[in-house]
């Protein structure tokens, strides 16, 4: 058979093990479904996404749109003194950023035409891997918005650059939005109405926002996240895995349930600048865990799901076991793993606590009851969402997590605990009929490479 090429992109390559389990899955379903496939997966980090996914991987477009060229470089060096000053005002570096942005969509018209334009070797490189492709796969996650405009306008070149090579693209477990400035919903406008498909992973909201801002033209579909179909550990494998952390005496330890909590080390998304600015974050969790530890006699199992030295979750995991009544009960998952590891870990709970999106899909596929919580639109925005997916809203705290009072957290506790039978079969049923959805992109990439 002939060999496909499907080209993925997404908002993976940052050791942030939840966006890696998007690809993952997806990358699993694809291969199930089409013989004979090559995949390219452009990152930012090619080296580490290679090596995660045992795929090929190149650069990314950042790694061309954030280049300084010689010439801007030499007129705006300090050694050229007012000269210099003068030159930073007349061509600023967004300047440059939005020609190389222009010239990319412009080397990929003349490269379908068999025009070669002279440009940068890591834009060649992606565009040579668009020219033969049969499909641009998004992957994934919540990267087109206005708060990460960077990777707005990184996922949008990517897709308006492969539809001027005539390459179909996909959208897949999309979160969109905010967008909330005018070019920004221009760009979005114009790149998403060339996809052929879009699936979002929430349950309206999403859809609203390709409404508000002009995309009609693509299939749109509340579907479900990506990652909802990855693969799991034996309770055997698992526990080998609470042993490697020393983990040996809390794993036989006695208790009536097992909580795991997790905390969002992606300072930027939850609106802080430093670990220390999160201390009314970390009281609440220190105080729902000696709370389950008093009166459910719980052990508390802390998880993280990142750890890149920018955003890693676990010098705020130590916090909060440092700062319980009872540091005892708890254990910290300090190695690193994959995300099937970690959903395997968080499978073993009986109630789950999180404040990163990831982590709460793990546990809702897992059907561990789980509550959901987060600062700012953008993370409540994708936790609301998968929530309602679920029919489960008293799951997800509206309020930012810096304002929760404990009193009032403790209350959803009580209630996920009691009920936590019935959630946890709410949960198994939802996941079953979420699976097949997200397996839409799947089946249409499928039957979209056999037309080419």
């Amino acid at each position: 058979m002939k060999q496909k090429k499907i080209v993925i992109i997404g908002g993976f390559g940052w050791q942030d093990i939840g966006d890696e389990a998007m690809p993952q899955t997806v990358i699993y379903n694809l291969r199930q479904r089409i013989s004979n496939l090559d995949i390219v997966m452009l990152s930012p980090n090619p080296t580490y996404t290679s090596a995660y996914h045992n795929e090929r991987s190149i650069n990314d477009v950042n790694g061309y749109l954030h280049k300084r060229s010689k010439l801007f470089w030499l007129l705006t060096s300090k050694r050229l003194g007012i000269l210099a000053k003068i030159a930073r005002k007349l061509f600023p570096a967004y300047i440059e950023y939005a020609f190389r942005w222009v010239y990319f969509l412009l080397a990929a018209w003349c490269q379908k035409r068999w025009i070669s334009l002279p440009i940068d070797k890591v834009a060649k490189a992606i565009l040579n891997e668009l020219s033969n492709a049969d499909l641009l796969f998004n992957n994934g996650g919540g990267n087109i918005n206005t708060l990460l405009y960077d990777e707005l306008y990184k996922q949008t070149l990517t897709i308006l650059a492969a539809s001027l090579m005539r390459v179909p693209i996909i959208l897949s477990g999309q979160t969109i939005g905010p967008v909330t400035k005018k070019l920004h919903a221009c760009v979005v406008r114009w790149a998403l109405n060339r996809v052929d498909t879009i699936t979002l992973r929430d349950k309206g909201i999403s859809k609203q926002r390709l409404a508000s801002i002009g995309v009609q033209k693509p299939k749109i579909i509340d579907t479900a996240d990506d990652a909802i179909g990855l693969p799991f550990l034996d309770r055997e494998k698992t526990t080998r895995l609470i042993i490697e952390n020393e983990g040996y005496e809390w794993l036989h330890m006695p208790a009536d349930i097992i909580a795991v909590i997790n905390m969002n080390g992606y300072l930027k998304a939850m609106g802080k600048n430093n670990i220390d600015e999160m201390h009314k974050e970390v009281a609440l969790l220190s105080r729902v865990s000696d709370k389950l530890v008093d009166d459910f006699r719980a052990k508390i199992l802390l998880v993280p799901t990142d750890y890149h030295r920018d955003s890693d979750d676990r010098p705020l995991l130590r916090q909060v076991k440092d700062s319980m009544k009872h540091p005892t009960r708890a254990l910290i998952i300090e190695r690193e793993y994959d995300a099937i590891q970690y959903k395997s870990l968080i499978g073993l709970c009986d109630l789950a606590i999180g404040a990163r999106y990831h982590f709460v899909v793990f546990a809702t596929s897992m059907g561990v009851p789980c509550i959901g919580m987060a600062n700012g639109i953008y993370q409540k925005t994708k936790l609301q969402g998968i929530m309602d997916l679920y029919g489960l809203p008293e799951c997800f705290i509206k309020e930012d997590m810096e304002t929760v009072e404990h009193e009032a957290m403790g209350s959803i506790v009580k209630h996920v605990i009691e009920n936590k039978e019935q959630i946890s079969r709410q949960l198994k049923e939802r996941t079953l009929i979420l699976h097949r959805q997200s397996m839409l992109t799947i089946l249409r990439a499928e039957a979209v490479c056999n037309k080419r």
